[in-house]
């Protein structure tokens, strides 16, 4: 049984080397180095995972899993330990201000949370994958709830040719005509799309005060928000209308720390990834593999046993020194798998 996900499907087109060292249909290898470059992105998920599912505290449910993953960084370095209690701090204060902006901004009721699903695509072929959530809008419309941590500002063009969203809202589609959800959807309805919910990786910045000690900057280049702001201005004692100015600004502006966006595919489009998506398990089913060097290349974990498979070096005691087979994921993608 060959079970493809929408980031593995991904994976095999950004380069077929790397693919066929990590997909769970084919090596499934993972590095045996702890994979702190996704250390913080995961830990989020759990908290708004647990935070949309049953109201629990982001905060107190990040220090909880944090707790429990950081074992593995026991024995790092200085440095890596060092990172690991930056990422604490940041995932905190992203989280206690999520939590000031969410209930202002999420006018969704929850129907699941971080649910998996499988569907046959044909015989011996599972299409796979786990999805953050499900939400019905304030006018009764059923959306897909997808959750992104971000560095880089979010560029709109190229969510629209982002294929895992694609993807979501056509499975989903096929979920709810099956009756996937146990009558919370009717089976007539129909995805409108994802809501695109990203956290900035980054806190924002506290307005300083000037020189003369009395009044706080006002500089229109300050990474910050009107909340923090605002705040700000009253834990100095100072008065509101005396910045009502930078306040009416930064209202303006809004908040760069959230991306929130709803992104909705045609029918047209869906029936286009459908063929898409033939072909691709076509091609994946009997692979020609080769290697596709890009500047990716620099943050690849794979890096040194493809470099010595292209430079004729031992590809494999590389692998068997510093690689080790992949835990499953979920149950619906056996042995191993990519994260979704």
């Amino acid at each position: 049984m060959m079970k493809i996900s929408t980031t593995e499907k991904l994976s095999f087109k950004s380069c077929r080397a790397r693919w066929n060292y990590s997909s769970h249909n084919r090596r499934n290898l993972v590095s045996k180095s702890p994979q702190k470059h996704l250390f913080l992105g995961t830990g989020v998920h759990k908290a708004l995972e647990m935070y949309y599912k049953r109201k629990d505290d982001l905060v107190t449910t990040f220090k909880q899993w944090y707790k429990e993953e950081s074992a593995q960084y026991l024995n790092a370095s200085v440095e890596i330990q060092e990172e690991m209690q930056a990422n604490l701090e940041l995932g905190i204060g992203m989280l206690e201000h999520y939590a000031i902006w969410a209930p202002k901004n999420d006018k969704f009721t929850v129907i699941a949370t971080e649910f998996e699903f499988e569907m046959e695509l044909q015989p011996g072929i599972m299409y796979v994958g786990k999805l953050d959530g499900l939400v019905r809008d304030e006018h009764d419309k059923i959306w897909v709830l997808e959750h992104k941590t971000f560095s880089r500002p979010i560029e709109a063009n190229m969510l629209m040719l982002d294929e895992q969203t694609t993807a979501y809202q056509w499975i989903v589609d096929a979920m709810i005509e099956n009756d996937f959800f146990d009558g919370q959807t009717d089976t007539n309805e129909r995805c409108r799309g994802v809501i695109y919910n990203g956290l900035k990786k980054k806190l924002p910045t506290m307005p300083k005060l000037t020189a003369t000690g009395n009044k706080l900057s006002e500089a229109k280049n300050i990474d910050t928000t009107y909340d923090y702001y605002h705040d700000a201005i009253l834990a100095h004692g100072f008065a509101l209308t005396d910045y009502r100015d930078m306040l009416n600004f930064l209202e303006n502006k809004g908040n760069s720390f959230f991306y929130r966006d709803l992104l909705r595919r045609t029918k047209v489009e869906l029936e286009l990834f459908e063929k898409r998506l033939d072909i691709e398990v076509q091609e994946m089913i009997d692979p020609v593999i080769y290697h596709t060097p890009s500047k990716d290349c620099a943050f690849c974990p794979f890096f040194s046993p493809c470099y010595a498979a292209m430079s004729g070096g031992d590809e494999e005691a590389i692998l068997a020194s510093n690689f080790q087979q992949a835990k499953s994921r979920g149950t619906v993608y056996g042995t191993g798998a990519s994260e979704e």
